[in-house]
């Protein structure tokens, strides 16, 4: 079994400037070789947005030679959240055309465009709960809408001869109308094109955010029917790039319910790290030292310099002892061969100066983007560590959750078990706070507006 780390938001990396420089093109690929190629338990893989970023499929294809597959957002999120940007008249099934398009032509893995089963009354950003509810009464509309992309998006693909696969997103409010949903998409997609759906993701949209929330769409996915012609279950979470959320699929996975899968997940927050100052690192560092231990996230200092600012010049912002410590621990996996001081250049001057005043990128390249695999690398290789060692997990699990509940939740086995632990363990999540469910009643006397979700 091999998990599948998808890094999105490759914008902050610039990896689609690569293929203007070959040579850092080829220092890149040599890296995620190196560092990915021979991981035990996990593959590696990109994503883009196939509306916002529409040109990034053909320029990462300089990559695909060190990658295990090349996913494509569909931008339906977006294209909901800036639709007040669209020029009026603008006819979303051409944005959904094109978007298919791209992904038939550059893409392995497709999103599709799942329509959204919830209501807002009031303004909502992305962990804000409050303010929506699940449409029951309307469900089924959003699915056959969500069932028709689907059915589109495959014809595209067929049409263009490709081999991307579309994966259905779905929605629900429990485990009943999540497959509703999923069955509507299985009756409307003709059966002989059902081994073209690359797997399914659990939305989580019109269930909540919280823990109790990921405990829920994590069970709900061991019922879904969508397997592969030799019975293997695809299964893609999203947008997860911290521990705590990957427990319960953890739990699952070491507990044998999910049977034979294959687990990816998407994740910003190590790909952007370069930009915002986050590395994750295995450890802690205490007295100035890094210290052996669990997994963090480290904060380092930012320069935050002019566009024409570069070592050496009046305003430069020197490295502190945060980048001895990066680069001790991405020399460990990864050798720069670079000072610290260097190091710390790459990291906070952009493109432009760096290259006026070196005449390459290669270097530059090796920096921002070795600081982001080790980083992910440190990830991969604590979900792997917490897999194959049950105790370490179970330290976890009762560190995060309330009382005994994460232990009993290794005893959820089917539908029975699983309701059983909802009964005991449910109410006591809700009362710790680690829920943020949406609520399945229409709020009375309030003005109803589509849903839109802002960053």
């Amino acid at each position: 079994m091999k998990l599948e780390y998808v890094a999105s938001g490759t914008s902050f990396m610039q990896l689609a400037k690569l293929k203007e420089y070959p040579e850092a093109a080829a220092l890149v690929n040599n890296m995620f070789t190196d560092i990915f190629g021979n991981q035990p338990g996990h593959t590696f893989s990109i994503l883009y947005n196939a509306w916002a970023e529409s040109s990034y499929g053909e320029k990462l294809s300089v990559l695909k030679s060190s990658i295990h597959n090349l996913h494509a957002d569909s931008g339906g999120l977006q294209m909901v959240t800036l639709a007040h940007k669209m020029l009026k008249g603008t006819n979303m099934n051409d944005l959904r055309e094109e978007v298919y398009q791209n992904q038939s032509k550059s893409a392995d893995i497709g999103m599709c465009f799942d329509e959204i089963p919830v209501i807002t009354t009031g303004t909502s950003d992305r962990n804000d709960t409050s303010n929506r509810y699940f449409d029951r009464e309307n469900r089924h509309k959003y699915a056959q809408q969500t069932a028709d992309n689907v059915a589109r998006q495959i014809e595209v693909f067929k049409e263009n001869s490709s081999s991307c696969k579309p994966f259905m997103i779905c929605q629900g409010g429990d485990l009943g109308t999540y497959l509703e949903w999923i069955d509507t998409i299985l009756k409307t997609v003709p059966k002989e094109d059902h081994y073209r759906i690359g797997g399914v993701a659990m939305g989580g949209a019109a269930l909540g955010t919280g823990p109790l929330e990921d405990i829920q769409k994590a069970f709900f996915a061991s019922q879904v029917p969508v397997r592969d012609e030799n019975g293997k279950l695809h299964l893609h979470v999203l947008g997860v790039g911290s521990i705590n959320r990957m427990i319960p699929y953890l739990i699952f996975l070491q507990n044998g319910l999910y049977g034979d899968v294959h687990l990816s997940y998407d994740s910003t927050t190590h790909s952007r790290g370069v930009e915002t100052g986050m590395y994750y690192i295995r450890g802690s560092i205490k007295n100035g030292e890094h210290a052996p231990g669990p997994g963090r996230t480290m904060n380092f200092t930012r320069a935050r310099t002019a566009e024409s600012v570069v070592v050496g010049e009046p305003g430069e912002a020197c490295p502190d002892l945060q980048y001895e410590i990066l680069m001790n621990d991405i020399n460990r996996v990864y050798p720069l061969g670079m000072t610290k001081e260097r190091f710390h250049e790459c990291l906070n001057v952009p493109t432009v100066p760096y290259m006026e005043k070196y005449g390459e990128l290669s270097t530059w390249y090796a920096a921002r983007t070795a600081l982001c695999c080790v980083s992910i690398k440190n990830f991969m290789d604590e979900l792997e560590e917490l897999i194959n060692d049950k105790d370490k997990l179970v330290d976890l699990v009762n560190e995060k959750y309330p009382g005994i509940s994460g232990q009993q939740l290794f005893d959820v086995k089917d539908i029975d078990s699983f309701n059983a632990w909802m009964n005991r363990w449910g109410n006591i999540f809700k009362e710790k706070k680690k829920s943020k469910s949406i609520s399945h009643v229409k709020p009375a006397e309030r003005i109803s507006l589509p849903f839109q979700e802002t960053a």
